[in-house]
Formats: structure tokens, sequence, C-alpha cells
């Protein structure tokens, strides 16, 4: 696995079937207990156990709270989790709800902006769940140099992450989609 310029000093390992955590001292953070568990980055990991109950661990191995939430990734500060019977939002890493969990899917935050799916359409929100790639594509990419791949009506063009279209898609039919999105979002909100 290529980790870029952040060297891990913490992974995990497997006995048993279970996981755990050690340093690259051999200090052992966590003993093998886990059903699942990510990888630490930026000093956090999320495991699970066996009844489907996630924690969020510190780097000294710490549970530091647990939910019934399934976590799905940790980016740029904000926990990417599903709430069962509703959908996906974010938690802070106090555990505390900062984006309502209204999304039929999300990824996780890349540069300040989360590429999610509503009413089965697509766009993106930054961090305070505002959004600024209107939910009205059939499809969106993940955001790379500054520009996302969308589909709408089998037409495709380039969103920048102002929400601003830069090729392909008529910004007339866009506007169309956009405010249907919005008027539905509405709806939904009552």
């Amino acid at each position: 696995r290529d980790y870029g310029n952040e060297k891990p000093d913490i992974f995990w390992i497997r006995k048993n079937g279970l996981f755990g955590y050690i340093t690259t001292e051999g200090k052992i953070l966590s003993e093998p207990k886990w059903e699942d568990a990510s990888e630490y980055h930026n000093g956090y990991a999320y495991v699970s156990d066996s009844e489907g109950i996630f924690y969020l661990l510190n780097s000294h191995g710490t549970i530091l709270w647990s939910t019934e939430w399934i976590i799905c990734s940790i980016d740029e500060g904000y926990i990417l989790a599903k709430k069962p019977g509703a959908g996906y939002g974010f938690l802070d890493f106090n555990g505390n709800v900062v984006i309502s969990p209204i999304y039929q899917y999300s990824d996780g935050f890349q540069n300040g902006l989360a590429v999610v799916m509503k009413n089965g359409k697509w766009g993106a929100i930054d961090f305070e769940g505002n959004i600024v790639v209107p939910i009205c594509f059939d499809y969106i990419s993940t955001f790379e140099n500054g520009i996302a791949l969308v589909e709408l009506d089998d037409q495709y063009g380039y969103v920048t992450e102002q929400g601003q279209i830069i090729s392909g898609i008529a910004p007339e039919i866009i506007s169309n989609f956009a405010d249907r999105a919005y008027l539905d979002e509405e709806i939904d909100e009552k």
C-alpha cells in the first residue's frame, strides 16, 4: 500500500479472524477482539464488535465513543457514517451529528466537498452541509483538479467545485433540474 507522505505508526493485526492494533515498536494498543477495523488515519481508527456497534479509537487505542451508526470513513476531520433506517451523514470526533443522515449515499470529504445522492440524484455538499453542486445529476464523479464529470439526461459535461458547468450540458437544462431538485428537497424537509 502507498501511504504517500503519511507514514503509519500503527498497524492492524489479525488473529483468529479478529482485529487489533500494534505500533511499529511492537506495542499492542488493542488486542485482537474486533470484528472489523480500519487503518489509522491522522490519529484515529474505527472498529466494530460482534454486535455491530462501532467505536472510534484514538492513537493510544482508547475508545473515545461508540455508536450504532455504521462508520464508513474518516476524511478531512469528518466521520462519514450511515444511520440504520435513515441514511448517510457526518459526525465529528466527539460523536456529534454535524450533517444529518438524509442522503441515500455519500462519499467522504475530499478537498472540502462530499459527493452525495438524494432522491436518486447526485450533487455535492460542503463541510456545513450546504449544497455546492446542485443535487440534480444522474451521475457525478469525484472531483479531480477542481472538476468532476457529470451526467444528466444522457448528456455529459464537467462541473467545478463551485457548481459551475464548464462544458457539455447546457446551463438551462441544469437550471430546470436543479430547481426541481431543490423543490423536492423542500418537500422532504416538511
